[in-house]
């Protein structure tokens, strides 16, 4: 067990999990409008988010990789940015809906384990570029810049319930979806693409701080999904397109086929796979 433990990609997902059990420690313990304490424990999901981001390329560059790495990562996920961020949206703008506020949280956590668990089965036979639904980290992290972003713009409890209720719905939802979305897999990981991320994310970290402008956050998670369903209405509208080319070809050719119209005849197209 020390031998998979102390591994550096399963320590930096040890972090992330001791992030993410901090930060649902804090949400747990805040009252209604506690911005301070949630915004803090917005903080630590963000900073989960990062070392859960450098885990993968740390193993690969380290040539680390194993399965018991692979599971590790998604039972952290499942706290740090399931279970954390459910906690956070519960506390933050969920709690007035009694009852049904809980309700809505758990369908958060609950949207992301199904995400994991579909992920896990698919690994190795999908393409590694794109993930089927949002990740579980991508969304939790979406939660923790819109908490932090309101921090700074309006300190105290939250005016619009109802927003923060149909922003948690939207995030289940696309969990569990099928809408493809890009992954960090784009790029090849070594010491200075790693380097350079890590740089990235501390500057956007340390401008938030030092200058308040955390609508970088919230820009950049709504940039991601916004591209991701932008890609995806084009990839659906060119398969139409594809499908809607060959049925006209196929019509032009069977109209002068004498079998044309039997019953015997099939589609030549094969099924799709049904998503899991």
């Amino acid at each position: 067990m020390l031998r998979y433990a102390l591994r550096p990609a399963n320590l930096f997902t040890a972090t992330s999990l001791f992030c993410g059990l901090y930060s649902i420690m804090l949400s747990a313990g805040a009252t209604s409008g506690d911005s301070q304490v949630l915004f803090q424990a917005a903080i630590l999901i963000m900073v989960a988010g990062l070392f859960d981001m450098l885990d993968g390329p740390v193993a690969r560059i380290t040539r680390t990789q194993s399965d018991f790495g692979i599971q590790f990562d998604s039972l952290a996920d499942v706290v740090s940015f399931g279970v954390a961020p459910g906690v956070l949206l519960y506390k933050w703008g969920l709690d007035t809906f009694g009852g049904w506020g809980f309700f809505f949280a758990f369908l958060f956590t609950l949207a992301g384990a199904l995400r994991l668990a579909r992920f896990n089965v698919q690994t190795g036979h999908s393409d590694p570029r794109f993930s089927t639904g949002l990740t579980i980290t991508s969304a939790g992290m979406m939660v923790a810049a819109l908490v932090i972003h309101h921090h700074h713009v309006k300190p105290g409890e939250l005016a619009n319930h109802l927003t923060v209720l149909a922003f948690a719905l939207l995030l289940s939802y696309l969990m569990v979806s099928n809408v493809r979305f890009r992954t960090t897999k784009w790029f090849r990981p070594n010491l200075a693409t790693m380097v350079g991320v890590a740089l990235f994310v501390f500057g956007v970290l340390a401008i938030n701080i030092l200058f308040d402008v955390t609508f970088v956050f919230v820009a950049i998670g709504y940039t991601y999904i916004g591209w991701g369903l932008l890609e995806e209405v084009v990839r659906v509208g060119r398969r139409a397109a594809r499908r809607g080319a060959t049925w006209y070809a196929g019509g032009l050719g069977a109209s002068h086929d004498p079998g044309y119209g039997d019953e015997d005849d099939e589609d030549d197209e094969e099924p799709e796979p049904r998503a899991l």
